[in-house]
C-alpha cells in the first residue's frame, strides 16, 4: 500500500503544480513533516509498526511532491542532473543488493556483536557505504547498463518470429 503513494504523487503532480513562490515553504513543510513522522514512529508500540509506515509513506510521499516541483528550474547542463542520472543508473542494484551483502557481512564479521556508536564505528559505517555503492555500481555495469542488448536481443527475435509466422500463413 506505501507503493501506491508514489503512483499518487505522480499523477498529482501531472494535475496539481505548486505556485512558485510556495515552493520553498512546501519543501520545509515536507522535511519538517518527516521528522515528526520519523520521530513519532519511535514511540508507537511495534504491534502498530503497520500504522508507522503509513504515517512516514505519506510524509515522503508529500517531500517527494514537493522535490519533483523544482525539476523545471534544473539546468540540463548543470552537474546536478548529470549526477542524479548516474545514480539512477544503478539504483535498482543498489536496491537489491546492499541487503544480502550487509547480511553476509554481518553473519562473517560481527556475528552477535552490536556496534557503539562511537568514531571508529561511524568510520567503518561510511566505509562499508562506499564498499556497498561500489559494489552495487559494480555489478550494475554487468547487468543495468547491458539490458539495451537484452531489449534489442529481443526484439529481433520477435521480429523474426512474426515474419516466419506470417511466412507460414
Amino acid at each position: 500500500m506505501i507503493w501506491l503513494f508514489g503512483v499518487a504523487v505522480l499523477y498529482s503532480f501531472k494535475e496539481f503544480k505548486f505556485p512558485v513562490k510556495y515552493r520553498n515553504v512546501l519543501t520545509l513543510f515536507a522535511i519538517a513533516l518527516l521528522l515528526v513522522a520519523i520521530m513519532f514512529t519511535l514511540f508507537i508500540p511495534s504491534e502498530s509498526l503497520y500504522v508507522a509506515d503509513i504515517i512516514v509513506g505519506i510524509a515522503a510521499s508529500v517531500l517527494i511532491y514537493a522535490l519533483i516541483q523544482y525539476d523545471q528550474l534544473i539546468d540540463q547542463n548543470h552537474i546536478y542532473p548529470r549526477t542524479v542520472h548516474a545514480l539512477a543508473n544503478f539504483s535498482y542494484s543498489l536496491y537489491l543488493l546492499h541487503v544480502p551483502l550487509l547480511v553476509f557481512l554481518t553473519a562473517v564479521f560481527l556475528k552477535n556483536e552490536r556496534w557503539q556508536p562511537d568514531l571508529i564505528h561511524l568510520f567503518y559505517g561510511m566505509l562499508l557505504f562506499v564498499v556497498i555503492i561500489l559494489y552495487a555500481y559494480g555489478i550494475s555495469c554487468f547487468t543495468e547498463a547491458k539490458t539495451h542488448v537484452l531489449k534489442n536481443w529481443m526484439t529481433n527475435g520477435l521480429n523474426l518470429l512474426t515474419q516466419k509466422i506470417k511466412s507460414i500463413f
